[in-house]
């Protein structure tokens, strides 16, 4: 579990602590679409991808600072759509979670970038994700074996196939709706400039 030392959302007291898994994002946001206390508004998860499987992602814990991205293959983070504005809850961020989406935007995406390492955005509302998002962790295991500790609980979606690979597909229609970075922007701060 990970305490969260950001900003509560607006309508809770208090951080709330989510189950959490280094490098294996899908399964935290999937976690926390269950969690009690993300229930009162809606939630999607966010699939952060691009044709090229090189997104680059700035201010990651997973990086040697705020100004250095990390090239992900494939990010997935939560979206809070709360009446004061929406806020991105991203496990792996070093802007605080959870995090105003202008600020989370601004700070953790470049625009104007080569076309390969543009990213792409796939929103899926949280029931459409907790009833048909799929893994087995096989993209975590290598010739050695585990690329990176798995999680003690259970596989999300288990027994089904893992179907991993189509929500990060940003080119084949699935479930969601896939934006640019312009458009996700315009997306959440149509609905407040926060």
């Amino acid at each position: 579990m990970r305490a969260f030392d950001g900003q509560p959302s607006p309508a809770m007291d208090q951080p709330i602590e989510l189950d959490y898994q280094a490098y294996y994002c899908e399964e935290n946001v999937w976690r926390a679409l269950h969690h009690p206390m993300l229930q009162a508004h809606p939630t999607f998860a966010v699939f952060i991808s691009n044709p090229a499987r090189m997104c680059p992602v700035w201010g990651m814990r997973a990086g040697e600072s705020e100004t250095h991205p990390v090239l992900w293959d494939y990010h997935v983070v939560l979206l809070e759509e709360h009446p004061s504005g929406p806020f991105i809850w991203d496990s792996d961020t070093r802007f605080g979670v959870p995090c105003g989406a202008r600020d989370y935007l601004e700070k953790s995406f470049r625009f104007g970038l080569k076309p390969e390492f543009a990213p792409y955005f796939r929103v899926v509302d949280r029931d459409t994700m907790r009833a048909h998002f799929s893994t087995d962790r096989g993209h975590m295991k290598g010739p050695n074996g585990w690329q990176a500790p798995p999680p003690s609980w259970p596989l999300p979606g288990a027994p089904k196939a893992g179907n991993l690979a189509r929500f990060i597909d940003m080119t084949e229609a699935w479930f969601g709706d896939v934006y640019t970075l312009e458009d996700f922007a315009r997306r959440l701060l149509a609905k407040n400039p926060r």
